[in-house]
């Protein structure tokens, strides 16, 4: 027996549009505009810019797992921030967990609501499983960049790490 899993990311008005239809996404970037980073570069054209005042945020990105094949359960999955810095202190990386996936949102996230820091080592780590049984996908994890006008180191946030851990039986 061995399960396979898929990153989808959701976008669009519910019920929302996965991506990639076939394969698993390979990037998750925060931007200015919801949509599925299809060419890891739109973040680029799309970025989530300081303000004068206030605080600015991306869209939140809505993701899960898909898995398949062949096993009797999956169980106790985890998903933390493993590794990457923010380029600013003054930033701050959110995540939560949805169970049933809304439109994406540029205001502050009623979902991604933790801090990087309340969810960077696996014992902080968000549970986002409900038990399969059969073929499904995983609760969504929700994430969002937040980026207030005290910001004085603007451009690329960097790369940031995400690990995750499930039991198969």
């Amino acid at each position: 027996m061995a399960a396979t899993h898929e990153w989808k990311v959701q976008y669009g008005t519910s019920p929302g549009t996965e991506y990639p239809s076939s394969g698993s996404a390979g990037n998750c970037n925060y931007m200015s505009i919801d949509d599925a980073d299809e060419t890891g570069t739109e973040y680029q054209s799309n970025p989530v810019s300081v303000p004068s005042s206030g605080t600015n945020y991306s869209y939140e990105r809505w993701m899960r797992a898909k898995f398949s094949g062949t096993f009797n359960q999956i169980d106790n999955m985890k998903i933390w921030h493993d590794a990457g810095t923010l380029s600013d202190a003054n930033l701050n990386l959110k995540a939560g967990v949805g169970t049933t996936y809304a439109t994406p949102v540029n205001t502050a996230s009623s979902v991604a609501t933790t801090t990087l820091t309340g969810w960077d080592t696996e014992g902080e780590a968000l549970n986002i499983t409900n038990v399969l049984t059969a073929a499904g996908y995983s609760k969504y994890l929700v994430q969002q960049l937040v980026v207030p006008s005290t910001v004085t180191t603007p451009g690329d946030i960097g790369s940031q790490t995400i690990k995750m851990r499930y039991d198969e039986q």
